[in-house]
């Protein structure tokens, strides 16, 4: 499970996930997590905001982590 600080912005709408640099078809909503389950290996993610009118902010350092298909290490 990757978790992220909440954005402070009164705007944010959701938040983007990427992994290795790909954003990833998920919405978590005012979540501050994300469980990426059904790959493995190594991947690379990071996280952007999102404010109600479709302005995505900077993506955050991306962080590295091994992974397990069926869950985390």
């Amino acid at each position: 499970m990757i978790t992220w600080n909440a954005n402070s912005e009164a705007d944010v709408y959701e938040y983007v996930v990427y992994r290795d640099g790909v954003k990833l078809p998920i919405s978590p909503r005012g979540g501050t997590f994300y469980v990426d389950v059904g790959i493995n290996g190594t991947h690379n993610y990071s996280v952007s905001a999102l404010t109600l009118t479709g302005v995505e902010g900077a993506q955050s350092v991306s962080v590295s982590t091994n992974t397990a298909k069926n869950g985390w290490w």
